[in-house]
């Protein structure tokens, strides 16, 4: 999962803070770059119609704040919801 999210230079989103908490740890122990992981909450965003827009604006507003291409590389962040 990580491996090829970084050849594709892609950031990981998930739920899964076990699995990916693990690969960020080895990825750090290996020295490994990665290109981010951004943990989402069930509670905060539940798999409903209206929390996907959420998230969106969420994620967006995440990139929006750090706009370098490189601003999560090797980081991982808890997704807050956006507000106005």
């Amino acid at each position: 999962m990580l491996g090829l999210a970084t050849l594709e230079r892609r950031a990981i989103v998930t739920e899964n803070v076990a699995v990916a908490g693990a690969a960020s740890l080895r990825g750090s122990r290996e020295r490994v770059s990665y290109f981010g992981i951004v943990f989402i909450s069930p509670r905060q965003f539940p798999r409903t119609r209206r929390a996907i827009g959420r998230m969106v604006r969420a994620l967006d507003a995440l990139l929006v704040a750090h706009p370098s291409a490189n601003a999560l590389r090797d980081q991982t962040w808890w997704l807050e919801p956006f507000h106005r």
